[in-house]
């Protein structure tokens, strides 16, 4: 009997989800663009008429790969404590370097600390403060109130102000 009740259960929560779907949620039409009277009055021509005297089958400029200018001024912020040790950068607000003190790469062999950020471009960095809406290559930059700060397991509470 149970199992009939827990059949009946889950053919009953698919036809409220289906009904659902099919009586409450409204359909997307694509949206096609229309034609302006402005844009229907200009007669189309081919792009060499266009532009005369330039040639167009040259190069196309290089498109932006979104790679940020290093800032030559902004500093790395080194945060220690006894579980972990991070490196910030002021530009981006990234890090850096992340290494977790009490674990290792490996069991046998290399016995290195566990390093988590894998990569060296300042766009990839983790934890990055970036807008991407197109204006340029910049990261934000941040000015921190200390460049290291280090934390014991006695110490108080502490701050790092960007």
């Amino acid at each position: 009997m149970d199992l009939y009740r827990a059949f009946l259960a889950i053919v009953i929560s698919f036809v409220i989800l289906i009904g659902y779907q099919y009586f409450f949620v409204p359909v997307e039409k694509p949206i096609q663009p229309t034609k302006t009277q402005e844009q229907a009055a200009v007669p189309e021509q081919p792009l060499s008429e266009a532009v005369p005297g330039q040639d167009i089958t040259g190069p196309l400029p290089p498109l932006s790969t979104g790679e940020a200018r290093p800032d030559p001024t902004a500093r790395d912020i080194t945060v220690d404590t006894p579980y972990y040790k991070a490196v910030i950068a002021e530009q981006g607000g990234g890090f850096k370097s992340f290494i977790l003190k009490g674990y290792q790469r490996q069991k046998k062999g290399d016995t290195s600390p566990m390093q988590l950020v894998q990569t060296s471009r300042p766009t990839e960095l983790p934890a990055l403060f970036f807008l991407g809406n197109g204006g340029g290559g910049e990261l934000l930059r941040f000015h921190a109130d200390k460049t290291n700060l280090s934390l014991a397991a006695d110490s108080g509470k502490t701050s790092l102000v960007m």
